[in-house]
């Protein structure tokens, strides 16, 4: 009986101290890990959604904020516009994360990109794609004091205009990829992409880990048979280890082989 109150108490701790670290959550810190979702209409775009989804270790271990967003009914300052059944192609989302403490206070930074194992960085654009990211925090907490901002393009100083150059830098991260695919579209309603963390500047065209994946859905709503809105949820994807098959159990399989071998030759041998 104590050994089944002793794993009650045990379980209650660790979900009580998961749920005070979602209480204590303060939006936009230096850290955090932050989805950005913009909207392509007719060749500009005019505003952007960013969800600050935790600190990226916590993001790493699964543990994320809230951050199923409304898209074309939920923004404060404006929101998506043209709501139809293929608004999900105009749609592009990317994730990101940056911090000043690491690398001797120059910050380290994660970014996405396509959900290959691994990717080539130029990790000498590092240290300027820091500083963009680093004062993307403070852009966004100045439209919101919750965990989703809607940001005007007009101010010249969100994701599309900084990272991407107002499309003109668009889906590298400011050139640290050396692929442009930090970007996906959610035309299919779905996208899964890795993340990759760039420790500090280096050569250019290096190759970078993938840290883990992140999913993104987009949902339809609809009341009866019209559609209502789309909303958006972000979900973590470990990177499953790639274990190599023990020597011993190659081995154990070759000699049962051989057994069954023996086994059958005896069996026709009467």
């Amino acid at each position: 009986m104590k050994k089944y109150l002793g794993i009650a108490a045990a379980a209650l701790l660790v979900f009580g101290l998961a749920g005070q670290a979602k209480a204590d959550f303060t939006p936009w810190t230096n850290g955090d890990m932050i989805r950005v979702v913009y909207q392509v209409s007719a060749g500009a775009v005019s505003i952007e959604a960013a969800t600050d989804l935790g600190t990226e270790s916590a993001v790493q271990g699964g543990s994320l904020q809230s951050n199923s967003v409304n898209l074309f009914t939920g923004g404060t300052n404006s929101q998506f516009s043209g709501l139809s059944s293929s608004a999900g192609s105009n749609l592009y989302v990317a994730y990101f994360a940056e911090n000043d403490a690491l690398n001797g206070g120059n910050g380290s930074v994660w970014v996405s990109g396509s959900g290959a194992a691994g990717a080539t960085a130029n990790t000498n654009k590092q240290s300027g794609l820091a500083g963009i990211l680093s004062s993307l925090y403070g852009e966004y907490s100045n439209y919101s004091a919750t965990n989703t901002a809607w940001a005007l393009d007009s101010d010249a100083s969100t994701y599309y205009d900084t990272v991407d150059g107002n499309g003109t830098n668009k889906s590298n991260f400011a050139s640290l990829l050396k692929t442009a695919n930090g970007e996906a579209t959610l035309a299919s309603g779905t996208a899964t992409q890795g993340i990759y963390y760039v420790a500090t500047p280096g050569a250019a065209h290096t190759g970078v880990a993938q840290a883990f994946l992140l999913n993104t859905q987009l949902t339809a709503v609809y009341s009866g048979t019209t559609l209502e809105d789309y909303t958006l949820t972000t979900t973590e994807q470990a990177i499953p280890p790639t274990t190599p098959i023990p020597a011993s159990v190659l081995l154990f399989g070759s000699g049962l082989l051989g057994l069954i071998g023996i086994r059958r030759k005896n069996v026709f041998n009467f």
